[in-house]
């Protein structure tokens, strides 16, 4: 610990006195790592981030699979309504949609990201409305009923955060809507992939009011939440049936060819950026790697003056002796030492003299000026001046 507090000291000594060096140095490899943080920030929040949400493994997306190609499967209302009837592997499954609303209040009025979503979409999520209730079954049946469940931000807003104001009717797009609950504040939904911004939405209707209408019916995404204990193989077989009876009923939505299944809602998530991000977090990261190379690259112009000081000194630097521990129990080193040389011995083919005061072995180091033999002694001393020893041999030239 002591020899690496000093190696630190000299190197801050030797950077403080080359400041030009340092600062192309810290310069360069600020920018290197910069550049990758900012791109590994922006694939964590969108790839890697687990999601807000209770047991999010057990959440699944509807998707479909063509060949060697994959993308989510969006429904019409009349396939939703056919794809619940093999909800079984499923503890819930949910619809929804987006669509935009204007919030009416007062003189004046402001745009609202909408989300129609059937009774079952925040059970899916496992997500409680932090004031007031959530849908119930009867609201999302028929033509729906307009009742709405706001963010928290809205219900800050426009309902200044009042818990007596739930009940109370606002104009979305001119129809009376009674708001019956609000959702936490740190929530989010993650809306389709194709949104602007997926993770924003600002009211929640029941999915019964646009189904029919919204994006002429054939836009509806499909979550659902896996039942405990069910398999993966099992949900694949389930959904073997699902696609073949598709392909008898909707012909013209389920080819020959395609593949219905649910697959985990992470992996959903910016599916069609996927490939791209990864390759931008790696084409940064040789970049990280290129500015490691520029400052290894300045080294040598470092120590150069060091070099010319020292004249070449520096190329033989010795290697430092430790002592062993002054204990009087020592046998355990002594083993350590004879084993090794016993597995260099039987490696490396080397006969050790016969007696146990001085053994030598040869090796070889590689230095410009040509190959040069180094001998290394390994030394039993008494014990009272125990320690092992690793010097030049003068022959070698290099003291």
């Amino acid at each position: 610990m002591t020899s690496l507090w000093h190696d630190i000291r000299y190197g801050l000594r030797v950077l403080r006195k080359s400041s030009g060096f340092t600062a192309v140095a810290v310069l360069t490899m600020a920018l290197g790592i910069g550049a990758n943080t900012a791109i590994f920030t922006v694939v964590y929040g969108v790839l890697l981030r687990p999601l807000p949400f209770p047991e999010p493994d057990r959440i699944l997306m509807l998707a479909e699979s063509y060949k060697q190609l994959m993308d989510e499967k969006s429904v019409t209302a009349t396939e939703l309504n056919r794809l619940s009837r093999y909800s079984e592997p499923f503890e819930y499954m949910a619809g929804y949609t987006q669509v935009g609303y204007n919030l009416a209040f007062g003189n004046a009025a402001e745009h609202l990201r909408g989300m129609p979503v059937n009774a079952h979409y925040f059970r899916v999520l496992g997500i409680r409305p932090m004031l007031g209730r959530d849908f119930v079954d009867e609201e999302d049946r028929g033509d729906g009923q307009r009742v709405a469940i706001v963010s928290y931000a809205v219900w800050m807003r426009h309902l200044g955060g009042d818990p007596g104001r739930l009940g109370q009717t606002v104009l979305l797009n001119g129809e009376p809507f009674t708001v019956i609950g609000v959702l936490p504040q740190d929530f989010n939904p993650i809306g389709s992939a194709g949104a602007t911004d997926p993770g924003a939405a600002d009211v929640w209707t029941p999915l019964a009011l646009v189904a029919k209408t919204a994006g002429s019916g054939e836009n509806i995404d499909v979550l659902a939440r896996l039942k405990p204990g069910v398999t993966r193989a099992q949900l694949e077989a389930r959904m073997q049936i699902v696609t073949e009876d598709f392909r008898r009923e909707f012909p013209n939505d389920v080819g020959a060819e395609l593949q219905l299944s649910f697959l985990p809602y992470q992996r959903m998530i910016g599916l069609g950026e996927r490939p791209y991000l990864f390759v931008l977090l790696g084409a940064i990261g040789f970049v990280l790697l290129i500015a490691c190379a520029n400052v290894a690259n300045l080294l040598p112009t470092l120590f150069r003056p060091a070099r010319a000081r020292d004249g070449g000194a520096h190329r033989h630097r010795r290697i430092a002796r430790s002592d062993l521990p002054a204990t009087a129990d020592r046998k355990p080193f002594d083993c350590l030492c004879w084993r090794s040389a016993g597995l260099i011995r039987c490696l490396f083919r080397i006969r050790f003299p016969a007696d146990n005061c001085t053994h030598r072995f040869a090796t070889r180091r590689k230095y410009s000026s040509g190959w040069h033999r180094s001998r290394v002694y390994i030394s039993r001393l008494p014990p009272d001046r125990r320690r092992f020893r690793v010097v030049a041999s003068p022959e070698d030239g290099l003291g």
